[in-house]
């Protein structure tokens, strides 16, 4: 079954080609904590997504503008993208970017594992968000992906 948000329909001048991010778009992050760069001002989540953004449209995208799209992932529960998330990242020209919220079809542990049992599992080493990102990343993209139409990733 498609995913459960909007499906974007394939058409021949659609990319089939994607370049997929992982966002959290909070101020502290659920596993690493508050982060700050060289000189000692705090680097958010955004910070680096917005880092990462610019040097893959001066490195690729802006050369091959109609190849690909760029996905960017996230869990509601864990933050949404705000207007000025957006404006930061430039979204007004960048039409290839894409927000897809990932539910809990795609962003749980397996079945029959509950994070209560936790306690139990080699942790802090493995965070429950750093299991569901394993998964995510190992198992889930490719039909999602597939389901899009998209026959190429990038992470």
């Amino acid at each position: 079954s498609p995913p459960d948000h909007q499906v974007l329909e394939q058409t021949k001048t659609q990319p089939t080609d994607a370049i997929v991010f992982l966002a959290q778009f909070s101020q502290l992050h659920s596993t690493y904590g508050a982060q700050r760069d060289i000189e000692n001002n705090t680097l958010s989540g955004n910070s680096k997504l917005s880092k990462s953004l610019d040097l893959l449209y001066s490195n690729y995208i802006n050369h091959f503008p109609n190849n690909v799209h760029v996905i960017i992932f996230y869990v509601p529960d864990e933050g949404t993208p705000t207007n000025k998330t957006m404006e930061e990242l430039q979204l007004a020209h960048r039409p290839q970017i894409k927000f897809h919220p990932l539910n809990s079809t795609y962003w749980s542990l397996p079945y029959n594992l509950h994070e209560r049992d936790s306690i139990h599992w080699n942790r802090p080493m493995y965070s429950i968000g750093y299991r569901h990102m394993m998964r995510w990343f190992a198992i889930r993209i490719w039909p999602y992906l597939s389901q899009l139409g998209y026959t190429h990733v990038m992470r």
